[in-house]
């Protein structure tokens, strides 16, 4: 199946999310993780840091965790909704920011995350294939 650039990655930061989040139940995020199911679905090494930075960001921002879907769940959390809106914006050029003037800009910082990660899973359309699904032992394990 192939889709178009912005669905592909905004379902593959929901995955890493949810992988995120699931990995902190057990202990803290695990980076390695989020690297394998990345490498599973033929995107650079440097998604799994790129997102993690985002997410990291947020959840300091917000001074709580992501609270995501589980792994399967057709569904999407507050958060991921959210989420998924934070990109949709850092994908325009509107470069306002709804953070309080004085704030020393979190929201900027937080906009140029969503952004590396974004061109970290683009990185990925400059040949074909993209949006190609992995195998589906990887699909079932992420």
């Amino acid at each position: 199946m192939v889709e178009n650039g912005d669905a592909f990655a905004s379902r593959f930061v929901i995955r890493l999310l949810r992988s995120w989040s699931a990995s902190r139940a057990y202990a803290a995020p695990d980076l390695l993780r989020m690297a394998e199911l990345s490498a599973s679905w033929g995107l650079s090494d440097t998604v799994a840091p790129a997102c993690a930075r985002l997410f990291e960001l947020v959840e300091a921002h917000l001074g709580r965790a992501l609270v995501s879907e589980c792994c399967c769940s057709p569904r999407l959390s507050a958060d991921e909704r959210a989420l998924l809106g934070l990109i949709r914006h850092a994908q325009t050029e509107n470069h306002g920011s709804p953070c309080p003037a004085g704030s020393q800009d979190p929201c900027g910082a937080i906009r140029q995350a969503a952004r590396d990660a974004l061109r970290a899973i683009a990185g990925r359309t400059a040949g074909s294939g993209l949006g190609a699904e992995p195998s589906s032992r990887s699909v079932a394990a992420a």
